[in-house]
Parts: C-alpha cells; sequence; structure tokens
C-alpha cells in the first residue's frame, strides 16, 4: 500500500493523488491548485484522512468499482466537489466542506466506528 504523510501538492495539470487498481492512503496533506486533488481509477481504494482540499478544479473523482474512505478532510473552495463516475464514497461524518462548486450528491454512507 502506498502512504502519503504531510505532503504538499499544488498545480498539478492532472491529478495530485491518483491510484489505480491497488490501495494507497493520503494523511495530512494539502491538495491545491491541481487540476483534481483525489483520483481512483476502476477497482482502486483511497484513505483519506485530515487533509486540506482546495481550489483544485475537481476535488475528488472516483470511477464504477472504486472505493474513497474520507475522514476528517476540508474540502473547500473547488469548482466541483465531487465528479460523478460510480464507485462509493464512505464517510466517518467529520469532514467539512464549503464553497464548492457543481458536486455529485456528497456522501451520506457513515462508516461504523467501534
Amino acid at each position: 500500500m502506498l502512504t502519503l504523510r504531510e505532503a504538499r501538492i499544488a498545480s498539478a495539470s492532472k491529478a495530485a493523488f491518483f491510484t489505480q487498481s491497488g490501495k494507497s492512503e493520503i494523511v495530512l496533506s494539502s491538495l491545491t491548485n491541481n487540476a483534481a486533488a483525489l483520483m481512483a481509477d476502476t477497482n482502486a481504494t483511497i484513505n483519506a484522512e485530515g487533509n486540506y482540499i482546495a481550489g483544485n478544479g475537481i476535488a475528488i473523482q472516483i470511477k464504477a468499482g472504486s472505493i474513497l474512505r474520507l475522514s476528517n478532510n476540508d474540502i473547500m473552495n473547488n469548482m466541483v466537489g465531487i465528479g460523478s463516475g460510480g464507485g462509493s464514497i464512505l464517510t466517518f461524518g467529520n469532514n467539512k466542506r464549503s464553497g464548492n462548486g457543481s458536486s455529485a450528491p456528497w456522501p451520506t454512507t457513515k462508516i461504523l466506528t467501534f
């Protein structure tokens, strides 16, 4: 599994963080002013914890069969909050979002904690 921790990715002309058919996690990172921030290709899994995702063209884009788990992220001022394309976006319900443009529905499926 690929893990990115405390990274700063800005002004990428494509996706700042892209996973293809594998598992990855991004933790305590800043993804700003990119064409897209988080992208999961078919059958990929991304766990995103404690990230600042702002000023991107698309904050989140996932494809069919992919899974994105969100916890404690700030998702703000992106042109598109969530791009459509299938897949599952799961949340712990503790993410903050504000000022995003058009968007597919924000996730309502909460991950159970024990």
